[in-house]
């Protein structure tokens, strides 16, 4: 018999962008260190971060809150770039290098999707069975909510800025508001007993 192992989604992990650390991060002359305070839904918690130079980039990480208390270094690689730029990455254990590495509940470190053996939970929905839209509906408009409370300034000097263009085309793209109207009377008017 074939076991296999239950992915956990990814939206129950805590999250570690590479977008969460400071800019001057890459710079050899300033010292970084400071504090990110990171959710994921239920608990709470706080990563002290110092970086740490030895043959390359590290990262010193203590967690704590959350039940959690453990440290872990994770190294910062580099992709170089046209025009002389350098595209930092968070290197996985397994050496894989990412944008974000998770860490699931549980567990006591941070690593990639392959490692923690990850999924993102709409996946497991099958759109074409009755109800499943609605919850597929229901899982875009959390998301473009959460991405509305990231959006600090819809307009600088007379333009759109990043966030703000960025929920504009989820919106249009999803069309949450006019699905969800249109798949929510449709089921009220089949169980409506007229």
């Amino acid at each position: 018999m074939l076991k296999t192992k239950i992915k956990t989604p990814i939206e129950e992990c805590y999250k570690l962008h590479l977008s969460d650390l400071p800019k001057g991060l890459l710079h050899p002359d300033k010292n970084i260190s400071g504090e990110i305070t990171k959710h994921n839904g239920v608990n709470k918690i706080k990563i002290e971060f110092n970086r740490i130079y030895k043959r390359n980039i590290e990262l010193y990480l203590h967690v704590k809150g959350g039940g959690y208390g453990f440290s872990q270094n994770v190294e910062i690689d580099f992709d170089h770039v046209n025009f002389g730029g350098a595209r930092p990455y968070l290197l996985c254990r397994c050496g894989y290098r990412a944008n974000v590495l998770y860490m699931k509940p549980g567990n006591y470190f941070f690593a990639c999707r392959e490692c923690h053996h990850l999924t993102y939970a709409l996946r497991h929905i099958n759109r074409n069975v009755y109800g499943s839209e609605l919850l597929y509906r229901h899982h875009h408009h959390m998301k473009i909510e959460k991405k509305k409370e990231r959006v600090k300034r819809i307009t600088y000097a007379g333009k759109y800025t990043r966030h703000a263009r960025s929920l504009i085309r989820m919106i249009a793209k999803w069309k949450v508001d006019e699905a969800a109207e249109r798949l929510i009377s449709k089921n009220i008017s089949k169980f409506s007993t007229d």
